[in-house]
């Protein structure tokens, strides 16, 4: 079953997304032929909040588009592309696969490239998890971080190494499953040796920048070319 709001967009009545604060549906946006993405929540407070930080970062590879937002009976309607994939949590951690370490890496950067274009605009995520990053046909390069309801201005530099930090522990979970109880890690295995320090220094909170994240994996990937 289907229904039309606002007179431009078709809508399933069965929400493809929960949470806390919203639901998110698949629509059809009517004018302009297209799949899209409508997220409805009454907390008008969260939605002017996710809207503000996604027009602030405008287009990305790695982050979703906002098309429209509009407002009705105490209700936010949130519309933004729609992306045909599943979440990591589904996808791997709730069937229990691990995933390898290079496969993991691309993701991680990719989150990482998303978590740069958010901080150089002046937020922060605040709720990187598995749950809120989609991965579109398995394929680490085409991944998107949504959900930016929890998003905060970056007044301190802690906010940026806290999403700096999920992002790592994101890349342990992936690798060794669920091994960090709270906001303590228990020995995470690496394959790589080389690529333990760098990963610990994310969870330590030491880098001051995903784009120093970033160089670092990307320094031990061409290191890992030359001797191949």
């Amino acid at each position: 079953m289907k229904e039309i709001i606002f007179k431009k967009y078709e809508i399933d009545k069965k929400p493809i997304g929960y949470g806390f604060f919203a639901k998110v549906y698949r629509g059809y946006d009517l004018q302009k032929e297209r799949g899209v993405a409508i997220k409805i929540t009454r907390d008008l407070k969260r939605a002017y909040r996710e809207v503000k930080a996604m027009k602030r970062f405008g287009r990305s590879e790695y982050l979703p588009v906002l098309y429209d937002f509009m407002r009705k009976n105490n209700k936010a309607y949130i519309v933004m592309e729609y992306i045909d994939g599943k979440n990591l949590w589904e996808e791997f951690i709730a069937r229990g696969k691990l995933c390898d370490e290079k496969f993991s890496i691309q993701i991680l950067m990719n989150v990482l490239k998303a978590l740069h274009t958010l901080h150089e605009r002046g937020y922060a995520h605040t709720d990187v998890k598995a749950k809120n990053i989609i991965i579109v046909d398995k394929d680490p390069q085409k991944i998107k971080i949504i959900d930016f309801n929890s998003t905060r201005y970056i007044s301190k530099r802690i906010k940026i190494q806290r999403d700096l930090r999920s992002a790592a522990k994101l890349f342990v979970y992936l690798t060794n499953g669920a091994v960090y109880e709270k906001e303590k890690i228990y020995n995470p295995k690496f394959q790589n040796k080389k690529l333990k320090p760098v990963i610990l220094k994310a969870l330590n909170k030491q880098y001051n920048s995903a784009q120093e994240f970033l160089d670092a994996l990307s320094e031990l990937q061409e290191l890992q070319g030359h001797h191949t």
